[in-house]
C-alpha cells in the first residue's frame, strides 16, 4: 500500500510567523500607475507643478512634478481604492481630488485644470470627468479585473479565489478545468505578488499547487485584487499560453481590522437516497491587519482551515447494490496469504477525509525616499485519500479491497520580498 502522508500540527502553523531565510525573487506586475496632464484655464500646459498622491489607509505619500508638456506619470503605486491627489504650483490655486482608485496593472488617467490666483475669488469650482481605467489608450490586451469589493460580495462555496475566473467570457470549464481561449489547463499560470504559484507539474485539475489533494494557493481573505489576462501586450507578462491569473495580496492599514468566518454543510441540507453519499463540510477562517508603527509599518495575517468528509464512491459490503459477498473476500484473502500477503483488506466502505490548511503573513514597511518594502510568507497544504470502487457486476466483477487505498499529501511554502522605489 502506497502511503504519502505528512502530519502537520499546530506548531507548523505558528512557525509561519517567522519568515524563512530563503527569499524568492518576485517577478511580474504587482502595482498600478497614475498618468495625466496639468493645464491652466487657457489650455496651456503647466510645467513643474507638484503632483502628490497619498494613500489614506496607510499614510504613504508619493509624488512627482510635471514636465514641460504638463504631463506626469507615477509608477509603482499599490492598488487601492482611496487615494488623494493634490496638485500645487506657485501662482495657481491648489486642487485636490479624493477617492481615486488605482487598479492592478492599469494606468489610471487623471487630468487637472488649474486656476490662476490673480484675484480674491468668492468661490472656485473645478470640474472634471473620470476616465474609465480599463478602456483607455493604456489598455494592453484582453483582461478582466476582479476588485477587492467584488471578491467580498460574490458568492463562493469553496472560498477559492480562482473560482471567480469563470466570470471571464473567454474562460470555459466544460472540461472540468479552467481553459482560457480553448487552451489546455497546463498552459495557464498563476502569480501571487509577482511570484509563480501554479501547478508546475500539471498533476491536478485546478492549476494550483497541491491540486491532487484539493489544496488552495492562498486564503481568500488575503487576496486584495487580481487580473485574468489572455493576450497582454505588456512585455512584463509572459510564460503562459492560456490565461494568467495575476493576484496581489492585502496589507495592513492605520486601523486594526479583523474578520472571522465559519460555515458547515452536510447531507441533512439535501435529499437523502441510498445511492447518494453522505458528506460533511466544515470551514473556518480568520484575518487580522493593522499598524505596527503608524504610517510606517503594517502587518496582515490570515489563516484558513477546511475539511471535507465523505465516503469513497462505489459499492461495499452491506450496500444496496452489493454484488460481492464476504465469502468472496475471505476466499481472496486466503489465496493471497499463500503468497505472503497477510491481509489484502476488507470490503467495507472507506471514509475519506480531505483537510486543507492555509496561512498567510505579510509585512509592509515604508522607508525614506518614496521606497516601500514588502515581505510575505504563504503556506498551503492538503491531504486526500485516493480510493474508489465501481459497481461490481457479473460482467465486470472488479472490487478493490481497502488495501488498494493510498494517501496524497501536498505542502507548499513560498516567501516573497519586494522593494519598490520611486525617485
Amino acid at each position: 500500500m502506497l502511503k504519502l502522508r505528512s502530519l502537520i500540527g499546530g506548531i507548523a502553523v505558528l512557525a509561519l510567523l517567522v519568515f524563512p531565510t530563503v527569499v524568492v525573487r518576485a517577478q511580474g506586475v504587482t502595482t498600478g500607475a497614475l498618468v495625466g496632464t496639468i493645464t491652466d484655464n487657457t489650455g496651456a500646459p503647466v510645467e513643474a507643478a507638484q503632483v502628490q498622491v497619498r494613500n489614506a489607509s496607510t499614510g504613504y505619500n508619493i509624488g512627482t512634478v510635471t514636465r514641460s508638456t504638463g504631463t506626469y506619470i507615477i509608477q509603482g503605486i499599490e492598488p487601492n481604492q482611496n487615494y488623494r491627489i493634490t496638485i500645487r504650483r506657485i501662482g495657481y490655486a491648489p486642487t485636490t481630488r479624493d477617492g481615486i482608485t488605482i487598479s492592478l496593472g492599469q494606468a489610471r488617467r487623471e487630468d487637472f485644470k488649474l486656476v490662476r490666483e490673480v484675484a480674491m475669488l468668492g468661490e472656485v469650482s473645478v470640474t472634471a470627468s473620470a476616465t474609465d481605467a480599463v478602456i483607455n489608450a493604456s489598455k494592453t490586451g484582453t483582461s478582466t479585473s476582479i476588485s477587492d469589493s467584488a471578491l467580498r460580495r460574490l458568492p463562493t462555496i469553496n472560498r477559492n479565489f480562482v473560482d471567480f475566473v469563470q466570470l471571464v467570457p473567454q474562460v470555459s470549464t466544460t472540461t472540468g478545468a479552467l481553459s482560457g481561449g480553448g487552451v489546455n489547463l497546463r498552459q495557464n499560470s498563476i502569480q501571487i505578488d509577482g511570484a509563480q504559484s501554479g501547478d508546475l507539474f500539471g498533476l491536478g485539475t485546478t492549476g494550483q499547487p497541491g491540486g491532487t489533494s484539493g489544496a488552495k494557493s492562498i486564503p481568500l481573505d488575503a487576496v486584495k485584487e487580481y487580473q485574468v489576462l489572455l493576450s497582454p501586450f505588456d512585455v512584463r507578462q509572459g510564460s503562459f499560453g492560456g490565461l494568467l491569473i495575476n493576484a496581489v495580496t492585502k496589507s495592513g492599514t492605520n486601523d486594526w481590522h479583523g474578520t472571522a468566518y465559519g460555515d458547515t454543510r452536510s447531507q441533512s441540507f439535501s435529499r437523502s437516497q441510498p445511492y447518494l453519499l453522505a458528506y460533511t463540510a466544515r470551514h473556518g477562517s480568520v484575518s487580522l491587519g493593522g499598524p505596527i508603527v503608524k504610517d510606517k509599518m503594517f502587518l496582515f495575517a490570515s489563516g484558513e482551515l477546511q475539511k471535507f468528509d465523505q465516503a469513497a464512491t462505489g459499492s461495499y459490503i452491506g450496500a444496496f447494490d452489493q454484488f460481492i459477498t464476504q465469502a468472496n473476500i475471505d476466499a481472496v484473502n486466503a489465496a493471497a496469504a499463500k503468497y505472503g500477503l497477510a491481509n489484502g483488506g476488507t470490503g467495507e466502505q472507506v471514509p475519506k477525509a480531505n483537510p486543507t490548511r492555509n496561512a498567510f503573513v505579510r509585512l509592509d514597511a515604508y522607508l525614506p525616499f518614496s521606497t516601500r518594502l514588502v515581505l510575505r510568507n504563504n503556506y498551503a497544504s492538503g491531504d486526500n485519500k485516493v480510493f474508489g470502487r465501481g459497481v461490481a457486476t457479473a460482467a465486470s466483477p472488479s472490487f478493490p479491497l481497502t488495501s488498494n487505498s493510498y494517501d496524497v499529501s501536498n505542502t507548499s511554502k513560498s516567501t516573497v520580498a519586494e522593494l519598490l522605489t520611486n525617485m
